[in-house]
């Protein structure tokens, strides 16, 4: 069993996405892992094991491709949107992957990493590209970049 905390992620664009933290709470190093199309925060957990020590956590999230279809919440208290990989838009991986750096910059972290699995890796380096790779200290990415 893993000690874990709940968080809750508001994208630049007021998009709630929910995620765990894994690891210390004060960590001085934090992997964003950014899962594959239809998966979710908990496929390849085993990484979060070989990743997590005294000094690093991983915040694992449900970003908006998550499973294949689920509903996103809106901050504003609006409806709630349909979402999961049936209706993902691509390219709003990139409000994802900023709503949890800026999380993590907000609570002191120091150095991060984005980590991203299959279709994960290809929204990591997506991310890096629109944001010329601003506010992370470096890119894991895990499994093809290409889901063809």
């Amino acid at each position: 069993m893993r000690q874990c905390y709940h968080v809750e992620i508001e994208t630049p664009s007021k998009v709630v996405l929910n995620g765990l933290w894994f690891g210390p709470k004060k960590a001085q190093r934090v992997v964003i892992w950014v899962h594959g199309l239809g998966s979710n925060m908990f496929a390849r957990s085993s990484i979060v094991d070989a990743l997590v020590d005294k000094k690093t956590a991983v915040l694992a999230f449900n970003n908006r491709g998550y499973e294949r279809i689920s509903r996103i919440r809106n901050k504003e208290g609006g409806e709630s949107a349909l979402g999961g990989s049936a209706h993902e838009v691509f390219t709003e991986c990139a409000d994802d992957i900023q709503g949890t750096i800026n999380l993590v910059r907000r609570m002191g972290v120091k150095q991060v990493f984005i980590a991203g699995h299959s279709t994960g890796a290809q929204k990591a380096v997506y991310w890096a590209n629109v944001r010329k790779s601003r506010g992370i200290d470096g890119l894991i990415l895990l499994g093809a970049l290409s889901d063809h």
